[in-house]
């Protein structure tokens, strides 16, 4: 356990004894934060999004849908079944252009942070135009069969921008929170175990809900920290795993951001995911330095 000050621990306390009120939610921008398609594809076609309202363009090949004559299957848009009438089109480029579908929520979009999620499909979803003021704030993206003989099912989720886990936690000495696809866990380095700080058992919160780590207690006293005092390079220590809802993509990815709104101390990306680490992202909560515990809160961006 770290020595301290007596302002310094009775401010610690002052927050401790706060900290049934963590628990406040993130807030959520305005808009709907992916767009689930689901539709038999044969040759080409771009889905466009424009605010709340979603269309296609018919580019090659037969309509989505109509894989086949007399045979029309309908177009998912977020589980709902949607028959799309279709009419003519004064562009060279394209022949055909369907009915607006209205969406209850418009899609967030952000033209950096558009991220195409293919659950479904043999050829390639791509985002064609990112919405920007040049073609008033429309996305499109290409769903492309050309190459391929036939129909197919095309299953996909645009993501409007970036994901976010939101962590709160009381750290003493140096912890690494561990996150890969939908799994979050605590490793302890140093001092007090997070939310142990002088004999204390609060919670880790995960964008906004409570979670109790539990942890091995043969390598804890009744103090929080690790039995045998401190170790200057202690690895071995790790919290049980927490099931999250929107999981960390099993890619390599060095764009992940972090916004520190509360902690006197460091916190850095300690390893970014990538194939040698299973693609496991390591964030590093650092108090080390500074006596007593402090209520750390940080947005992971991804």
């Amino acid at each position: 356990m770290k020595t301290a000050g007596l302002v310094v621990m009775l401010c610690c306390v002052v927050l401790m004894q706060g900290c049934a009120g963590v628990s406040d939610k993130i807030s959520e921008s305005m808009g709907a934060r992916k767009l689930h398609v689901k539709a038999m594809i044969d040759g080409s076609d771009f889905v466009k999004v424009q605010g709340n309202s979603l269309w296609l363009e018919h580019r090659a090949w037969r309509l989505p849908g109509q894989p086949g004559e007399n045979r029309q299957m309908p177009i998912y848009v977020n589980g709902r079944d949607w028959n799309p009438v279709w009419t003519k089109m004064n562009q060279p480029q394209s022949s055909l252009n369907s009915s607006t579908y209205e969406l209850k929520e418009p899609l967030a979009l952000s033209a950096g942070d558009v991220r195409i999620e293919v659950v479904m499909g043999r050829g390639s979803v791509t985002v064609a135009e990112k919405p920007d003021a040049s073609n008033r704030e429309t996305l499109s993206v290409l769903f492309d069969d050309d190459s391929q003989g036939g129909a197919d099912w095309y299953d996909v989720i645009i993501h409007n921008g970036k994901q976010q886990i939101q962590v709160r936690a009381f750290i003493d000495g140096s912890d690494c929170l561990k996150i890969q696809g939908n799994k979050v866990w605590w490793q302890h380095r140093r001092y007090n175990l997070p939310g142990k700080w002088q004999g204390a058992d609060e919670p880790t919160y995960i964008n906004g809900e409570q979670w109790m780590p539990s942890w091995d207690e043969s390598l804890v006293n009744n103090h929080g920290a690790l039995a045998g005092g401190m170790r200057e390079n202690e690895n071995r220590q790790f919290s049980d795993k927490l099931t999250i809802k929107n999981p960390l993509p099993r890619e390599a990815n060095d764009n992940i951001r972090l916004k520190i709104n509360k902690g006197r101390g460091k916190v850095t990306i300690d390893q970014y995911p990538n194939q040698s680490n299973g693609y496991t992202l390591s964030v590093l909560f650092d108090d080390d330095s500074i006596g007593g515990a402090d209520l750390y809160d940080v947005l992971i961006e991804y």
